[in-house]
């Protein structure tokens, strides 16, 4: 069980392609689904899962304040050149990484004035392969843990406070998907707050497959 996370795209065919030539692969190729939109399924270069997703042109209600998924966090083996990849592909523009301490680095990336999530480097010992977490808004994300565990998920890790503002607690659900959930105590907008291109948005529709 996991979370499938869809990155918007003008063009979804033109993508696909570009991605397959930076070394990307096709596990669903670009398709039509019926009052949905155009999509395809793909890893990147170290294996991550992502989708492409352009919408139907049709009125989309606007999301309620607050609620939905406000970040994305990529786990690579090597954050420079995972980043390097969805650079090319999406023109994402990168922040300065941010020093969390005994070697470990966390860089934030976004679209124009927009921060949309944030990449790390896998730590050698740690036994877990590249792959996207979708973050949750939440009113408090210590309240938030004690819901999923009663609903019969686990914590992985968290809580915690993150640089930046808001508290953050990443899970697994009853499933074993993981996921995570940030809460903002101020007017911050991500979890890592950090001081063109290609037809593309930022990142999108996030559905349980």
């Amino acid at each position: 069980a996991h979370w499938r996370g869809y990155i918007g795209a003008a063009d979804v065919d033109a993508i696909l392609a570009q991605a397959v030539h930076l070394g990307a692969r096709v596990l669903q190729p670009a398709q039509d689904v019926p009052a949905v939109g155009r999509v395809a399924l793909l890893t990147d270069p170290e294996g991550a899962l992502f989708g492409l997703y352009r919408p139907l042109p049709v009125a989309v209600a606007a999301e309620p304040a607050g609620r939905g998924f406000a970040w994305n966090e990529l786990a690579a083996r090597n954050r420079e050149s995972a980043l390097a990849f969805y650079r090319r592909l999406f023109g994402w523009k990168l922040r300065a990484p941010i020093d969390m301490g005994g070697g470990f680095h966390y860089q934030s990336f976004g679209f124009g004035g927009e921060d949309l999530g944030g990449a790390y480097s896998i730590p050698p010992d740690r036994a877990m392969p590249p792959a996207w977490c979708p973050y949750a808004t939440s009113a408090s994300a210590d309240d938030t843990d004690a819901r999923v565990v009663a609903a019969g998920g686990q914590i992985c890790h968290g809580p915690i406070g993150v640089p930046g503002g808001g508290r953050i607690v990443q899970f697994f659900d009853s499933q074993q998907a993981m996921f995570a959930v940030h809460s903002m105590g101020a007017a911050t907008a991500s979890p890592t707050q950090a001081p063109a291109p290609q037809q593309a948005v930022g990142v999108g529709t996030v559905r349980k497959a």
